[in-house]
C-alpha cells in the first residue's frame, strides 16, 4: 500500500517539521536586498507548499524555532522598515525571536520620523527582540 504522510500521528509529523523548517544554527537571515534574499538551503521550505494541511501544521515551527535575522535598510523609505517581501504581515505575529540590523549607513541626513516601523506593531509573539543601528 502506498504511504501517506498524513496518516501518521500528528506528533511525529510535528518532529519532522521540526527537523525540516529548524537550522542548524537555529537562525535564518533575512536581507532587504534581492540579490541576498536567500534562506539556507537547508531548510526545506517547499514543504510548507505541498498542501494546507501541511502548511497550517508547520508553518508556526519554522518562526517559533529559529531566530530570525532582519536586515533592513531605513534609507528606503518608501517601503516600511521590514519589508512584505521578507516576512510576509501573518508571519511577523508568529516570531519568536528577532534580531534586526537596520542599516543607516548611507543616510547622512537620517531621520527616524521618515522610517516606517509599524511592522514591529504585528510582531505580538515576540519573546525576544534585539535591534543594532550600523
Amino acid at each position: 500500500p502506498p504511504f501517506r504522510f498524513l496518516d501518521l500521528p500528528a506528533e511525529l509529523r510535528l518532529r519532522i517539521y521540526e527537523d525540516a523548517l529548524t537550522a542548524p544554527d537555529k537562525a535564518i537571515n533575512i536581507y532587504y536586498s534581492y540579490q541576498k534574499n536567500r534562506v539556507p538551503a537547508n531548510l526545506a521550505l517547499s514543504l510548507l507548499r505541498t498542501c494546507r494541511q501541511i502548511h497550517r501544521e508547520a508553518r508556526d515551527i519554522l518562526y517559533s524555532e529559529n531566530t530570525v535575522l532582519l536586515h533592513a535598510d531605513v534609507n528606503v523609505t518608501v517601503h516600511p522598515v521590514i519589508h512584505s517581501t521578507q516576512v510576509p504581515a501573518p508571519a511577523l505575529a508568529r516570531l519568536k525571536s528577532t534580531f534586526v540590523v537596520l542599516d543607516a549607513s548611507d543616510s547622512f541626513a537620517f531621520s527616524y520620523e521618515r522610517v516606517d516601523f509599524r511592522p514591529f506593531q504585528l510582531m505580538m509573539g515576540l519573546r525576544s527582540l534585539r535591534i543594532t543601528v550600523v
